[in-house]
């Protein structure tokens, strides 16, 4: 049997005391200079040019990582540089030689199960992966998550939160090491208050 829960309108009523058992995981690029996603501003009738509202690029960039990370209401697990294609191979060998280990832990700490929360990417949803979480006891997900839903997942505000902090930064950042390094430090200064409030966050979400 696969180690799968349905997805249904029932989680409209769940509590904290399920969400709280929730590992959130997804991927993330960052970029050693600027990033890819669009900028939302307030601006006056003429001033769309103005250069407080325009953001500066580099035509052909200069580096990123592809990252992932998880955490649940209880803090923060491993976070990992990826191969831009985060293909399954990746992915499992993402999961089986980090994710395992300190799920183990938790559970064994916490004495009870957890749900791994994935979006549904061709790199987490394939045969290959989804075979091999099935051999996994310490992976039970959900056999369905809805598609184009990052309002969904609040580990987006994690790394929203992550390319806040080394933007101020990036006048010491010049590589892919270099970056890396200032990520996880600052992954590492995460509070584990903000973990529980993020979790908490789901209780708002109508589905």
């Amino acid at each position: 049997m696969e180690n799968r829960l349905k997805w249904c309108s029932g989680k409209a009523n769940w509590g904290y005391d399920k969400w709280k058992y929730v590992v959130w995981s997804d991927e993330s690029k960052f970029n050693i200079v600027g990033n890819d996603g669009g900028a939302r501003v307030l601006r006056k009738e003429g001033e769309r040019y103005d250069s407080n509202h325009v953001i500066k690029t580099t035509k052909f960039g200069s580096g990123s990582l592809m990252l992932w990370g998880c955490f649940w209401s209880g803090g923060f697990g491993p976070l990992l540089v990826l191969d831009a294609k985060a293909n399954q191979v990746e992915y499992i060998k993402c999961l089986q030689e980090n994710y395992l280990l300190w799920i183990s832990e938790i559970i064994e700490k916490e004495g009870t199960t957890f749900i791994l929360q994935e979006d549904g990417a061709p790199g987490h949803t394939g045969k290959i992966a989804r075979d091999w979480k099935n051999d996994q006891p310490e992976i039970l997900g959900f056999d369905f998550w809805p598609a184009q839903s990052p309002d969904l997942n609040p580990i987006e505000h994690l790394w929203a939160i992550l390319e806040k902090r080394i933007e101020g930064r990036r006048h010491a950042i010049g590589s892919k090491d270099e970056l890396e390094a200032c990520l996880r430090d600052e992954w590492s200064k995460l509070n584990l208050g903000l973990a529980e409030k993020l979790v908490q966050s789901m209780l708002c979400i109508k589905m």
